[in-house]
């Protein structure tokens, strides 16, 4: 399964959300002569290093799906009770040591970004600070700057008014904005928490009495940044507004000059993440959540960790809008047979959800998210000869900015097809081989239909995550249950064990050089755009990178081999198993190529291939002799078609979901 985060469902709810990627002008093309790949594909691409993120303070990346239209539909984790709610509803999220801490849980996972080459979100603003139930702060829609290429890819500028002045003056003029998806810088994302916190902490109270945050617009950042004399916003801010001083100098010494340095008009004089990270105002709050990105290893680790516990309502914070299908609890705060469901991760959540019916787009527009209009209101008013369109409702719609809104994906459907599931099911003893009639009897059903039930895929599932977790001891047991089906899900992870894939395969990756010019460079460089165009995924520059890396490191690491064409389509499923796991990908290829085409690619295979081909011969003479006699009275011998079917193993031509 493409990505890497295991992250628990607990308590959390799938919220999705969609956006418009900008669209080329049609019949472009690229400085090669091939046509300019959709943005909405580039941004896909990227996206997949989103599925890897995995920390406590950051709401894990699900699913990014492609729509028509450059449309794209996203799914996180998600809470209903975001900052700024919590900060209005309850007084405990007003004080300055609490606001403090979810800065400080917040910056721990800009660290862990920025450590992941996510060099800034341009989106951290109190609605995207949500709160979970237990009062832990965790950034929610903090990947849109990363996955279009720093804004590149779309038509509106991202940011909000807690954006930094850089932000907010390249999202209004385009043309300043990094080329090619490259550059941010993790301190405008330092303002946007020096800014959060000033305005939290600075209130003021409105006709009703109500707290609401300091008022400081846009237009005041921006006259500020460029007129000011103080070298940070929150002195000038104070300066401007003197009845803001005493609540300013009320607070402690440490907070003021915490604000001073987030809030700095200077980027290079702002302090990055890591660096605020060692903040005296910090000095006494310990880490909650690692900063440092952890690749995840094959084998699984043997010692699993504990299950997760759910905690007891006593435990919440008051009044929490938890998800309706939360509400029922036993007298030990343990759901049913759903409770077990959010024991497990939220793709495999997300994925059992699928396949019971949910579809997002469709729940997106059901609930008024995506707006559907007459084909007549969507003719433009201009069309050049180049083919850009101007005017009428499809050009506005193609500016059209995303809404913050987003929708909280009901379980309804996948806890009615689930609720005769006892909750012995989710904890099986693989030391036992015990099948319910139910399963025995799913078994007996084509495979494209046991792929397809939810009951039976959810057996599969829970089975085999607990088999890979035992690797390679139990790998007699996985290779016996394979030969029944495989469940998609975890389909990259079980080949990897039916190869035998075992050792430090991170380490092995590592120290080969993937960089140095070869002489097969050429030859790669001309066969990657044409492998597997139709897929969306691999079409997309980021396969493209990943696919030269896996050639090269395969070609560099086997001296006495060659690169024959059609290495790159069997090096595709291996990809597209393990996009976010490149050394896991190269492994499955290496054990692939020496297990099932030994001696294929050496500098002379004709002897081989003739092997092979004589094999073939026999075999089709030996189960359909007729066909044998007759493409033998044509001359249509083996060597005219068969090559490239044990060159590329079948996989010159495949679709990635039926891998």
């Amino acid at each position: 399964m493409i990505g890497t985060s295991n992250d628990v469902m607990g308590y959390a709810s799938l919220g999705a959300s969609t956006f418009l990627a900008s669209a080329h002008p049609s019949e472009s093309c690229g400085s090669n002569g091939l046509p300019l790949t959709p943005n909405s594909v580039r941004i896909l691409g990227r996206a997949q290093l989103l599925y890897t993120v995995s920390h406590p303070h950051l709401c894990s990346y699900v699913a990014v799906q492609r729509g028509k239209h450059e449309r794209l539909i996203v799914v996180q984790e998600y809470y209903k009770f975001d900052l700024l709610t919590a900060w209005k509803q309850n007084e405990g999220f007003r004080s300055e040591k609490r606001l403090t801490k979810m800065m400080h849980e917040v910056l721990q996972g800009l660290v862990y970004l920025n450590k992941l080459s996510i060099a800034s979100c341009c989106n951290v603003c109190p609605h995207n600070i949500l709160i979970d139930p237990f009062g832990q702060a965790k950034l929610y829609s903090y990947g849109l700057h990363y996955m279009t290429e720093q804004g590149a890819a779309i038509s509106f500028p991202i940011g909000t008014e807690y954006s930094a002045p850089e932000v907010l003056i390249s999202g209004a003029c385009p043309e300043l904005r990094p080329s090619g998806g490259g550059g941010g810088n993790p301190a405008s994302d330092v303002w946007s928490l020096g800014l959060m916190l000033l305005r939290l902490l600075l209130c003021s109270h409105d006709t009703s009495d109500n707290c609401v945050p300091l008022d400081v617009s846009i237009a005041t950042v921006l006259l500020l940044a460029a007129n000011s004399d103080y070298e940070d916003l929150a002195s000038a801010v104070v300066e401007q507004k003197p009845q803001l001083m005493k609540v300013f100098e009320n607070l402690s010494d440490v907070t003021r000059d915490l604000l001073r340095s987030c809030l700095k008009f200077s980027p290079q004089s702002r302090s990055s993440p890591a660096e605020l990270l060692e903040h005296p105002a910090f000095a006494d709050m310990p880490l909650t959540g690692p900063v440092d990105p952890a690749p995840t290893p094959f084998p699984r680790p043997s010692v699993a960790s504990p299950p997760r516990k759910f905690s007891p309502p006593s435990e919440m914070l008051a009044s929490y809008p938890l998800p309706e299908e939360c509400m029922k609890h036993d007298k030990n705060g343990i759901k049913n047979s759903l409770g077990c469901l959010r024991e497990r991760s939220l793709r495999e959540v997300y994925h059992l959800w699928q396949l019971a019916g949910g579809h997002p787009e469709q729940e997106l527009v059901k609930h008024g998210f995506i707006t559907t209009r007459p084909p007549i209101l969507t003719l433009p008013s201009i069309a050049t000869v180049e083919g850009e369109v101007l005017g009428g409702q499809y050009h506005r719609l193609q500016q059209q900015q995303p809404s913050h809104a987003t929708l909280a994906l009901s379980l309804a459907g996948l806890e009615c097809r689930l609720a005769h599931i006892l909750p012995a099911t989710y904890y099986p003893l693989i030391m036992q081989q015990e099948d319910s009639t139910d399963n025995i009897e799913a078994r007996k059903l084509p495979l494209v239909i046991r792929e397809k039930d939810v009951e039976y895929q959810l057996h599969r599932i829970i089975l085999f995550r607990r088999l890979l977790k035992a690797y390679p001891y139990y790998r007699s047991r996985i290779e016996a249950e394979a030969r029944m089906d495989v469940p998609p899900f975890y389909r990259g992870e079980v080949w990897a064990a039916l190869l035998g894939v075992d050792g430090d395969t991170i380490a092995t990756y590592a120290e080969i050089d993937k960089v140095t010019p070869t002489s097969t460079d050429r030859q790669i460089e001309v066969d990657i755009p044409r492998c597997h165009q139709y897929d969306e995924l691999l079409s997309s520059p980021r396969a493209h990178a990943k696919f030269t890396r896996l050639l090269k490191a395969w070609v560099v690491s086997h001296p006495g081999l060659v690169y024959w064409q059609g290495l790159d389509s069997l090096t595709a499923p291996f990809l597209y198993l393990n996009f976010n796991n490149e050394p896991l990908a190269y492994a499955c290829l290496t054990a692939f190529i020496d297990k099932y085409l030994y001696k294929f690619f050496l500098r002379d295979n004709s002897a081989v291939i003739q092997e092979y081909l004589a094999k073939f011969s026999h075999l089709v003479a030996f189960h359909d002799p007729l066909l044998f006699s007759h493409l033998a009275s044509i001359g249509f011998v083996p060597e005219l078609y068969a090559i490239p079917w044990f060159l590329t193993m079948y996989t010159r031509e495949y679709i990635g979901c039926n891998i």
